[in-house]
């Protein structure tokens, strides 16, 4: 959980469509492993739970 923090805490500027992607997938991520999914250490997400975010798409044009 530590890792997504750091790496993903902060959005690149002018950060591509992919990029943006990549941000927001890690957060929901990270919200998913502190929330609902979390284990007793509160510090690990299993990384099956990526495959729920795979098919998020933007909303945006």
């Amino acid at each position: 959980m530590g890792w997504l923090r750091q790496h993903f805490m902060v959005v690149p500027r002018r950060a591509s469509r992919d990029i943006l992607c990549y941000h927001a997938r890690a957060y929901l991520l990270y919200l998913l492993g502190c929330t609902i999914f979390c284990n007793s250490t509160g510090s690990h997400i299993h990384s099956s739970y990526l495959r729920l975010l795979e098919q998020l798409k933007p909303i945006y044009s």
